[in-house]
């Protein structure tokens, strides 16, 4: 994988996030968020364009653009370990909007902040029973999920496939019909 500086050592100035068809997708996914957190916002756009024509995937066939918005919005790369804390919160939120600053046309920075609050919704809310859940929970997790809308509404779903996930669990998640 190569990204940020070594991208720059050999001269490219907006060089996506390599990888190949052997690329574990823990790695690629790791990449990203690497390149998120140091402020590489160039790659991540030059890897968002790539992920978005879904030509590629990675070893066990999931998709480029599923792991690329996996490791912009999550402190952990497992899919399903969505309550995993994010000690880079604060810091992953501040990167994103940057980037949305750095490109206001693009796509990929609405979804990824959009994905980004669908994940600390549920991170709020905790992964307990619904009986184990606060108040206090569920107040914080109605919260995020309205501040998930808000970039939901900015983003036409025929855009970008994975805003059409997030827009469908989206619905789910505040009981639209």
């Amino acid at each position: 994988l190569m990204l940020g500086p070594l991208a720059h050592a050999q001269g490219e100035d907006q060089a996506a996030i390599e990888f190949d068809i052997d690329t574990k997708p823990a790695e690629f996914c790791k990449a990203v968020d690497h390149a998120l957190l140091n402020g590489y916002l160039d790659e991540l756009n030059a890897t968002a364009k790539i992920a978005l024509t879904l030509k590629h995937r990675l070893r066990g066939g999931e998709s480029e653009l599923e792991i690329f918005y996996r490791g912009l919005a999550q402190a952990d790369c497992l899919y399903d370990n969505l309550c995993a804390v994010d000690e880079n919160f604060d810091l992953r939120l501040r990167r994103l909007q940057e980037w949305q600053e750095h490109e206001p046309g693009s796509i990929a920075p609405l979804v990824a902040l959009m994905r980004f609050w669908d994940v600390a919704a549920w991170g709020a809310r905790g992964c307990g029973f619904i009986k184990d859940v606060t108040p206090a929970q569920l107040q914080e997790f109605g919260e995020r999920l309205g501040t998930e809308m808000g970039y939901a509404r900015q983003i036409k779903p025929e855009d970008d496939p994975e805003a059409t996930r997030l827009l469908l669990e989206l619905g789910l998640d505040v009981n639209l019909p």
